[in-house]
């Protein structure tokens, strides 16, 4: 599967992470640097969350699904 990237401003540092296609549709796999960071979901309220529990905070989580859907990654 290919990773797609995107930046993103975490603690006004910008940080660049990969994202990619998970195996369960909708899901996205986190990563920066090879290093899992996050498996995200948009759930049923449109809202996005992580799978399992994640350092990174609900309004993180969320950006990095706003970037998802931006950057039209798998048709988020």
């Amino acid at each position: 599967m290919q990773a797609s990237e995107i930046k993103l401003f975490i603690n006004n540092i910008e940080q660049t992470l990969q994202v990619q296609k998970d195996k369960a549709p909708g899901n996205f796999v986190i990563t920066q640097e090879l290093k899992f960071i996050a498996r995200i979901y948009k759930d049923a309220d449109g809202r996005w969350k992580s799978v399992e529990i994640s350092d990174l905070s609900p309004s993180v989580i969320e950006s990095i699904g706003k970037e998802i859907e931006e950057a039209d990654i798998g048709n988020a």
